[in-house]
């Protein structure tokens, strides 16, 4: 949330290979311990959207790159070491907020790693 700075209670990560993906997925679900407050168990989905050649594309042109920096995706090497993200190919519009919440009308996503994608997030 832009207004708040708190987490709308999902994110996406890449992971580099489908097999590094479902121990994620394994591990991950049912997980509680994010947060003091969380009251729901995590809950990992495949997203839509697969591959990090794909999500990249996907969110370089999105709105909210033209956010705070820390809501924007992020992409990292093999290392760990954090990599500049693409810039966008075209002139992209201010992020909307909902009237009265301040959150997201646009989906906002940190990429991890290349490869599968997995949703990982309290349902």
């Amino acid at each position: 949330d832009f207004l708040t700075g708190t987490s709308q209670g999902y994110g996406f990560v890449n992971l580099i290979s489908e097999a590094l993906a479902q121990e994620v997925k394994h591990r991950f679900t049912g997980f509680v311990g994010f947060d003091p407050n969380q009251k729901e168990p995590c809950e990992v989905i495949w997203a839509r959207t697969q591959g990090i050649e794909e999500n990249v594309e996907r969110l370089r042109n999105s709105p909210v790159m033209r956010g705070p920096t820390e809501f924007q995706p992020m992409l990292f090497r093999p290392d760990g070491t954090q990599r500049p993200f693409p810039k966008p190919t075209r002139r992209t519009r201010k992020p909307r907020l909902d009237a009265g919440t301040g959150a997201l009308s646009q989906i906002v996503a940190r990429s991890a790693r290349a490869g599968q994608t997995a949703n990982i997030g309290s349902a």
